[in-house]
């Protein structure tokens, strides 16, 4: 009898021993695609982007309609590994909307020169109203934190989308650092 279980866990341990060296058909470890940022084609979104700004790009692969597009678009920050992806909700003065995001985009590098980068306190960043009652709010998602430098680049990249696209406005939009997903936007009008 002890022959014959000492025979079952050789036969065993020689079958997991061949299983482990077959690789699976699918498997939880397979790669992500690697989406391409659409104002720099040849970079692969979460890896650093060139120095140099992108080329100015009308073609964003979607259609642009007033009340939006059909699709989110995927953009990154120039000079970093931050991307949003983002859909746009309204049009809102093109003026008002640069204003914010300048406003922001500047409180958070007095924020870095002050007391350096780290993460956004509470995971939740809030602009007040700014021109014609416009309102910013940013909150980690997907068990992630966002900081400070990666919020900036963020916001950084949303506005430059809305230059380059020309399309200024409400939207939605989430923050990839990395290529991970670690916070989740909203601009629009407040109250």
């Amino acid at each position: 009898m002890r022959t014959f279980n000492l025979w079952d866990t050789l036969t065993l341990v020689h079958l997991i021993t061949l299983s482990l060296a077959i690789p699976a058909l699918t498997s939880p470890f397979t790669p992500r695609s690697q989406a391409v940022c659409a104002n720099y084609p040849n970079t692969i979104a979460g890896t650093q982007t060139p120095s140099s700004p992108a080329p100015r790009s009308h073609n964003l692969h979607t259609p642009k309609t007033r009340a939006g597009r059909d699709q989110p678009v995927l953009w990154c920050a120039p000079s970093s590994a931050t991307s949003i992806l983002v859909t746009m909700a309204s049009a809102i003065s093109g003026a008002s909307v640069e204003a914010l995001l300048s406003s922001c985009y500047d409180a958070i590098l007095q924020h870095i020169s002050a007391l350096g980068d780290g993460l956004v306190p509470s995971g939740v960043f809030s602009w007040p109203p700014g021109v014609n009652n416009l309102a910013l709010h940013v909150w980690d998602t997907n068990n992630h934190q966002v900081t400070w430098g990666v919020l900036g680049a963020a916001l950084s990249a949303l506005e430059n989308f809305m230059g380059d696209s020309d399309e200024w406005g409400g939207a939605t939009f989430l923050i990839y650092d990395g290529g991970v997903e670690v916070a989740t936007g909203v601009l629009g009008l407040s109250g």
